[in-house]
């Protein structure tokens, strides 16, 4: 069925999406999207913790208890199943498949039904050589070609809500001063070392009298030196930290949710990548230097991040990728 068809028979589609924070950013722009082509008709189902993240999508969300597992997520589908038994439209952003949403597309039939993957009535490729944000995207695309994903990426919405918690952090601060957030902390194997983190900000912020770096996330303390201008902080809550990673001067961070919204806030940034691929998960619109190691972190060493973190403040317009 052509996607004119679809849409001119459709009065409830049923949107689902549910993955990790990181991926809740990347897909922000596709939900956007498609909140626009289908209007306040559209209903989102998320996991329940999320609910807040997504109502700037200004649409109906029924938030389901849902539990994780290394293929995806598990719910009860039958009680979902009956909660949108006015669903004549479903579409699945989720890159996943467990037995559970299986068995809805199933007892949804013969309602047609949009996603990745061949259980599904039309299955959308989804490139997997392509930027995540792009990837997500495709199902956009397909439905409503006229939309460019440039249109729908900006930070969440919801971050701006501790706005004014930020604001009188940085008035604390000298008002000639630069912000450098740093962020270290994500899946272990994607971590740089906190010594080497330590050193490499001593290095740079010795070079730059006028740049504070604010370093977040639950290991933050064990980058603390004796340098004031080096100031970290472990009890920031999430939608905190966002926003002051949004509003910063600059940004520098592994591949964790944090460099994405640095990214949608047009942050210059660094961006380091050991084992995954900056090409699919990195920085797509700010300005940055990206340093891709040699399959691991280690291979980043701390005079190549010195050098990076020196060029965003000299050319906030550079944009450049070293791979070592």
């Amino acid at each position: 069925m052509l996607p004119e068809s679809i849409l001119k028979v459709s009065r409830r589609p049923v949107l689902f999406f549910a993955n990790g924070i990181g991926d809740n950013l990347l897909n922000l722009p596709a939900l956007r999207g498609l909140r626009s082509g289908l209007g306040q008709k559209m209903v989102l189902i998320c996991e329940a913790r999320r609910k807040a993240f997504f109502e700037e999508l200004e649409a109906p969300i029924l938030g389901v208890e849902m539990t994780r597992n290394p293929r995806g997520f598990e719910f009860d589908w039958r009680a979902l199943r009956d909660r949108i038994a006015e669903c004549d439209l479903f579409i699945s952003l989720s890159p996943w498949m467990t037995p559970s949403l299986h068995e809805l597309i199933r007892a949804l039939q013969p309602v047609p039904t949009i996603g990745f993957g061949p259980e599904f009535d039309q299955s959308i490729l989804r490139g997997e050589s392509i930027h995540a944000l792009d990837a997500a995207f495709t199902v956009c695309r397909f439905l409503f070609p006229h939309l460019d994903v440039r249109s729908f990426c900006q930070p969440p919405r919801c971050i701006w809500n501790q706005a004014e918690e930020i604001y009188a952090i940085r008035k604390q601060l000298p008002s000639s001063s630069r912000i450098l957030v740093v962020h270290i902390e994500t899946l272990p194997h994607k971590c740089w070392p906190t010594n080497h983190w330590k050193e490499a900000l001593a290095r740079f912020l010795n070079l730059h009298p006028d740049i504070f770096a604010l370093v977040i996330g639950d290991k933050a303390k064990e980058v603390d030196s004796d340098l004031p201008r080096l100031i970290p902080s472990d009890t920031m809550s999430l939608p905190s930290a966002m926003t002051l990673v949004a509003t910063a001067d600059y940004f520098a961070g592994i591949d964790s949710c944090m460099l994405h919204v640095a990214d949608f806030a047009r942050v210059p940034s660094v961006a380091l990548f050991g084992p995954t691929s900056h090409q699919k998960w990195g920085i797509r619109f700010a300005s940055h230097v990206t340093l891709q190691g040699n399959g691991d972190m280690e291979s980043i060493t701390i005079p190549e991040v010195v050098r990076a973190l020196t060029a965003i403040v000299s050319d906030t317009g550079c944009k450049m990728i070293r791979s070592l």
